[in-house]
């Protein structure tokens, strides 16, 4: 069997850097139809680089579930603040900001 690691990194976590990758970028080369408009399949695809960035565990899962919080209305699925209210509003911020202070003490 080859040896897939490289000073830490594996193939795995460059897959599961460059799948998600590909795929948000494919989300805006579709044309978007009467079934799906453009921030449908925006919110799917980034949906499923979710799904992909957490079975390769690149990154922590916290981290990937913050970046689903940039990357909706990065891609105009919906507004800051939309995406502020679906994401729990005061109560994510909160938590948020105790691990951001837990994390720097």
């Amino acid at each position: 069997m080859a040896n897939t690691k490289t000073s830490g990194f594996t193939v795995k976590k460059a897959l599961g850097i460059i799948i998600p990758a590909i795929l948000l970028v494919i989300s805006q080369m579709i044309p978007a139809t009467d079934a799906l408009t453009r921030e449908g399949l925006s919110a799917l695809f980034i949906f499923i680089s979710a799904i992909v960035m957490w079975i390769t565990e690149v990154f922590p899962m916290w981290v990937s579930g913050i970046l689903l919080f940039f990357l909706y209305p990065w891609f105009n699925v919906m507004t800051v603040n939309e995406c502020y209210q679906q994401f729990g509003g005061t109560e994510f911020t909160f938590v948020l900001a105790t691990y951001a202070m837990t994390a720097t003490m």
